[in-house]
């Protein structure tokens, strides 16, 4: 309900970890046929594509659930959006809880008319051994020119300093997802020029496990720099501390 509309491999990744990509697939089609599911299929060389199908409606209207379809604009970026959830719900770190995840399409229904001129693709928070760490990602399909992308990395730069931080975030990550490789170096050097805080950048859901694992340090020990944040004494340790009421308040 919450994803909309989501393909075959982040179902599989959030719904069916440790299962065989066979019986992941058997599972889907009996969900399909018993009505909990509906099935779009958009082409021989996609993945299917599953939304809520009748008695899945039923059910999370039972649970005073939203009941919507996909949100108006490119189905693709939407499609990048889910992917890029589904791997962080996934990305199996036991030091890293995920505590809350927000897509751009629940952050403005509940903004309402009142609107925002940056609102993230996807808004993450997570607890990092005790400690609050958010992330905002953007979704790149290579669609945006790369004058518009620095703008907005810009715009994510002032928020930094702001006292409110990124919807009550303070101290966030950036994290760009990116569909077409070929400009990579290009967003790397706009980060390095444009960002001065930490971020990480990848392109399959499997690598963001470990892209997110060298950043936090997970694997040497203690937390470590991004490759990416300037400064040698900048480090997520730095990261000051969310208010404490934070998980009920804003966003």
């Amino acid at each position: 309900a919450r994803f909309r509309i989501a393909d075959t491999g982040s179902l599989v990744r959030v719904c069916f970890e440790g299962v065989r990509r066979d019986t992941a697939a058997r599972r889907l089609r009996l969900l399909y046929d018993a009505g909990w599911l509906d099935l779009r299929v958009p082409g021989r060389d996609k993945e299917n594509l599953y939304v809520l199908g009748p008695r899945g409606r039923r059910l999370v209207a039972e649970q005073k659930g939203a009941v919507c379809g996909p949100p108006r604009g490119s189905l693709e970026h939407h499609l990048g959006i889910v992917r890029a959830w589904a791997a962080v719900a996934s990305h199996g770190i036991p030091e890293l809880e995920v505590v809350r995840a927000l897509p751009d399409w629940e952050i403005r229904e509940r903004l309402g008319a009142a609107g925002s001129e940056l609102v993230p693709d996807l808004l993450v928070r997570f607890r990092f051994r005790g400690q609050p760490v958010s992330l905002s990602i953007e979704v790149d399909l290579g669609t945006e020119s790369l004058p518009t992308l620095t703008d907005k990395i810009r715009r994510y730069e002032a928020l930094r300093d702001d006292p409110a931080g990124l919807f009550g975030a303070r101290g966030f990550g950036l994290g760009l997802v990116l569909g077409d490789r070929r400009r990579e170096q290009q967003i790397r050097e706009v980060l390095e020029a444009e960002w001065h805080g930490w971020s990480l950048v990848w392109s399959d859901p499997s690598e963001f496990s470990p892209v997110v694992r060298t950043a936090l340090g997970v694997a040497a020990g203690p937390l470590t720099a991004s490759p990416y944040r300037k400064g040698s004494d900048a480090d997520l340790s730095a990261v000051p501390p969310s208010d404490p009421k934070e998980a009920d308040t804003g966003l």
